[in-house]
């Protein structure tokens, strides 16, 4: 795929957010490019559940440490909204990692792959999940990641005009550290955690990308990904 034919992106300012205390001791740092490969056994930190982040005051202070908080605001963002291409190469694998729909926080887990010939960036690459929320700041924690928790950021957008089961999305993207896709390869597991900063609770029920039946990483078109801003991959609410 010609990075040329894309347009160049139209997102605002990535936060980019601290890692949390889970994963450390796995996760690769400042990799040079993309891991390759299976992706964690089930003794690794890949485990789903509910476990971690729990919002208990014990635990809040080396879960979040150096963790951004993002408000969120309103922008327009329908002229960035395309036909996702019909065969495209690039696509992203979902695993839930929380199916309690109704506790303080939600855990999407990802696995991007490249299935062309061609290596592509990922910082020319962003992951958006989509969901339901009213208006207190979130946080997001990268909990683990294949390719390096510290190459992984996360920020929170709402929607000028709500869609259905969405009015807010959450944006995953890639320092230019994280290197690149090569073909016929996949970064490896990459799991997230969001809560808000006053950790109440979440109603995932009506949140487009939440699948509690995604037990195992499958292709997850309601999960989203954009090259350089232009939507390559899944089909937006």
């Amino acid at each position: 795929m010609d990075p040329a034919a894309f347009d160049p992106p139209k997102v605002g300012t990535t936060v980019t957010t601290g890692v949390g205390g889970g994963g450390g001791a796995r996760a690769a740092t400042g990799s040079g490019s993309s891991a390759t490969g299976s992706l964690p056994d089930a003794g690794s930190p890949s485990s789903n559940g509910g476990g971690g982040g729990s919002g208990e005051a014990g635990g809040r202070a080396d879960a979040f440490v150096g963790d951004a908080i993002d408000a969120p605001s309103a922008v327009v963002d329908a002229s960035r909204d395309v036909v996702s291409c019909p065969d495209c190469p690039l696509r992203v694998q979902y695993r839930c990692g929380d199916t309690n729909a109704t506790d303080n926080q939600f855990k999407p887990q990802l696995n991007v792959v490249n299935a062309g010939l061609g290596s592509v960036q990922l910082s020319e690459l962003t992951v958006r999940y989509w969901f339901s929320e009213g208006t207190t700041a979130e946080m997001f924690i990268c909990d683990y990641a294949m390719i390096g928790q510290t190459n992984v950021t996360g920020r929170f957008e709402a929607l000028a005009t709500p869609r259905a089961l969405a009015d807010h999305f959450l944006e995953i993207g890639f320092l230019a550290s994280a290197g690149s896709l090569a073909g016929s390869s996949a970064t490896g597991e990459i799991q997230g955690r969001c809560q808000k900063s006053d950790y109440s609770p979440y109603n995932e029920a009506d949140d487009y990308s939440f699948d509690p039946s995604a037990a195992a990483y499958a292709d997850a078109p309601r999960v989203t990904l954009y090259r350089q801003g232009v939507l390559v991959w899944g089909t937006e609410p």
